[in-house]
């Protein structure tokens, strides 16, 4: 993506098009920097602005062309420039959005008077080179986001990431019709989640990463979105590889959107076998059709998976301090909480034990770094994630966030305890879990057990929080509630 954030000088470009790049993780090109490293004397002709501008085009495209978003921080006050940088786009196969800034000249006066007092900018056009450009300022044509630069930059980072969002060029429901999909469908059933878009559609199933960013994922930009998409096929081939058939685009057809059509890609999805002949292990367990033998052949292929995946030998990974700072993101949804279901306290009790519990085991955790008990594991291990047809099959892996999955081997077995439990099936719970310990023969897992039961009870009471804060309903508020009820249970326990 390419972001070409403009306007006349002194409204706060540079401003805006840094906190940008940092919120995205985009590279940062600015005239300004450009045009001081290339010219000893300035003097902002026409002449110098076209060998400022033609550098630009030109680092732009190199870095698009490496698959980089990219925010450029320029006047772009003439239509050929902005035209150049269009061009330089499309032969990337990039998106491209302008945001243009404005401010109250008398406050650019003022700003510009401030910045020649103290001489700590960047830029060095003054008001006359203000009146200069504005005289020659040629109107954005089609579409763009205007910012006022008067409001906080938190703000106007959030007025730009909204824009985004919206700009994504499809809309879910273009994808209900079965035209938009390169198989024989005779219809299509979407299912959503707070991060995804899940489409059913004949044979197969074609899951769109939503424009989201959370303090755990960033799915801000298609870029990231296409590499994630491409690390969850390669992470779930470990365990599902009759599932994950491969990453492919959604393109713009004359007739409409289209998975795997020809023309420019919108977006990627993850394109997946459609199960038959069975159903996931939660809507099984609900029917009481989950027996014994299912829980130990599932615990019998979990540890065959740990035993094969590499450990991880970075020892910040499950390091006391990063398990904290997990646990503790749930008071980031507290005030949701709070508002939903008056259960604020209850998140500063678990967070409390929690902490407490941790500081007294502290070396117990660096130990089980040491030993090699520290994985990439599945990291969102329970009976969702299970579809227990002819042949069971473990699928749906973390793969946004590294931190997720590269965990001690504790945490994984604790997800699928603690789901048992929520779901009454305790004694499935300890079955699994005493499977697991005398296939691995991990002594010190259940010393941790309690830790890392809470923790996953209060994952999922955030991510319950996270889609009612998305589409408030009462099966959200009463997940919120199960979950923190059972967190504090575990919680009390430690």
């Amino acid at each position: 993506m390419l972001i070409l954030v403009c306007g006349l000088p002194g409204v706060g470009k540079s401003t805006l098009a840094k906190v940008i790049s940092a919120e995205l993780g985009a590279e940062y090109l600015s005239s300004d920097i450009i045009r001081r490293k290339m010219l000893e004397e300035r003097t902002y002709s026409e002449q110098e602005k076209y060998k400022v501008y033609g550098n630009l085009v030109g680092e732009a495209k190199r870095l698009l062309s490496a698959g980089k978003t990219v925010v450029c921080d320029a006047t772009f006050y003439k239509k050929k420039t902005r035209g150049e940088m269009r061009m330089a786009a499309e032969g990337a196969q990039a998106d491209v959005v302008f945001v243009k800034c404005v401010l109250d000249e008398k406050a650019i006066e003022g700003r510009m008077e401030k910045r020649a007092l103290l001489g700590n900018s960047k830029s060095e056009a003054n008001f006359r080179i203000y009146l200069k450009v504005k005289g020659l300022f040629e109107e954005i044509e089609g579409d763009y986001l205007e910012v006022d630069t008067s409001l906080a930059i938190e703000k106007q980072a959030g007025k730009v990431q909204e824009y985004l969002g919206k700009r994504a060029g499809w809309r879910p429901e273009e994808l209900m019709s079965p035209d938009a999909y390169p198989g024989e469908a005779d219809a299509v059933e979407l299912k959503e989640t707070h991060i995804s878009w899940v489409f059913l559609a004949g044979e197969y199933v074609y899951k769109v990463k939503k424009p989201v960013k959370f303090s755990f994922l960033d799915f801000s930009t298609k870029e990231k979105r296409r590499e994630f998409c491409e690390e969850e096929v390669r992470l779930n081939k470990r365990l599902s590889p009759e599932i994950y058939v491969g990453v492919v685009p959604l393109v713009k057809e004359s007739k409409g959107v289209k998975f795997e059509g020809e023309g420019h890609a919108l977006d990627y999805a993850v394109k997946m076998r459609r199960m038959k002949n069975g159903d996931t292990m939660d809507k099984v367990l609900e029917t009481g059709g989950i027996t014994v033998a299912d829980v130990e052949e599932i615990a019998g292929e979990i540890a065959e998976f740990h035993q094969a995946v590499p450990s991880i030998q970075d020892p910040r990974y499950n390091s006391p301090e990063m398990v904290k700072e997990q646990i503790d993101d749930l008071a980031s949804v507290r005030g949701v909480v709070e508002a939903a279901c008056g259960m604020g306290e209850k998140i500063d009790f678990i967070l409390k034990k929690s902490a407490e519990f941790i500081e007294k085991n502290e070396g117990l955790l660096r130990n089980r770094q040491a030993d090699g008990m520290v994985k990439e594991c599945h990291g969102d291990l329970h009976s969702g994630n299970i579809f227990v047809g002819k042949k069971k099959h473990i699928f749906d892996c973390i793969e946004f966030n590294e931190d997720f999955r590269c965990i001690d081997v504790a945490s994984e077995i604790a997800f699928m305890a603690m789901d048992l439990d929520a779901r009454g099936r305790k004694d499935l719970g300890n079955v699994f879990v005493g499977k697991y310990l005398q296939l691995s023969e991990d002594a010190e897992l259940e010393k941790l057990l309690g830790l890392y039961k809470c923790y996953r009870a209060n994952v999922r009471a955030k991510v319950a929080a996270l889609g009612y804060a998305q589409n408030p309903t009462g099966e959200g508020k009463g997940n919120m509630k199960k979950y923190l009820v059972l967190a504090e249970k575990y919680a009390q326990e430690l």
